[in-house]
C-alpha cells in the first residue's frame, strides 16, 4: 500500500526501520530485563540455597544441644542423629555407632527419656533457626518442606506407643 505512495529509496528506508525496530524488541528485552528483572533461581542455585539452610539449622539444633548437660552417652547419640539430618554421618560413623548400640545395654527410661529431651530442644532450636530465616529470606517454598521434617521427627519421636 505504501509503496505507491513513496519513492523507491523511501520505501528502503521504511522497510529497514521495521526490521530495526523488530530485530531491537527481540534484543533490547533479552539484555535490558535480565538485569531490571528479579530472576528465578536455577535448580542448582536453589539446591545450594537448600542445603546451605539445612547445614545452618543442624548447626543451630547442635548449638543448642551442646549449651546443656548431657551424659557423654547421650550427647553421642543426640549429636549422631541430629547429624543425620544434613547427611553428614559418613559410612564409619553409621558402623561405630551400630557397633556401640549392639555392644553396650539400650538405654534405661531415664536415658531415654533424656535423649528425647534433648532431641526435642534441637528440634525447638532449628524451628527458631528457621521462623528468623523465613523473616529474612522470601523462600516459603523449601521453608515448610523443613518445617515438615521437623515437625514429622517430633511425631515419631513422642509416639509413645512405638518404640522409635
Amino acid at each position: 500500500m505504501i509503496i505507491d505512495n513513496v519513492s523507491s529509496a523511501q520505501f528502503d528506508m521504511i522497510v529497514l526501520a521495521e526490521m530495526l525496530v523488530i530485530i531491537l524488541s527481540m534484543v533490547v528485552p533479552s539484555i535490558v530485563f535480565r538485569f531490571i528483572l528479579d530472576h528465578d533461581m536455577s535448580s542448582k542455585e536453589t539446591g545450594k540455597q537448600i542445603q546451605r539452610l539445612r547445614q545452618e539449622m543442624v548447626k543451630e539444633g547442635l548449638r543448642a544441644v551442646e549449651k546443656i548437660y548431657l551424659p557423654e552417652n547421650i550427647r553421642e547419640s543426640v549429636v549422631y542423629d541430629s547429624r543425620d539430618q544434613k547427611s553428614a554421618n559418613s559410612f564409619a560413623d553409621f558402623w561405630h555407632q551400630w557397633a556401640k548400640a549392639s555392644r553396650y545395654p539400650e538405654f534405661n527410661e531415664q536415658e531415654k527419656e533424656l535423649e528425647q529431651r534433648a532431641l526435642l530442644w534441637a528440634f525447638r532450636a532449628e524451628r527458631q533457626y528457621l521462623n528468623m530465616v523465613s523473616q529474612e529470606e522470601n523462600r516459603r517454598d523449601y521453608l515448610f518442606e523443613f518445617y515438615n521434617e521437623i515437625l514429622l521427627a517430633e511425631s515419631i519421636l513422642l509416639d509413645t506407643e512405638n518404640e522409635y
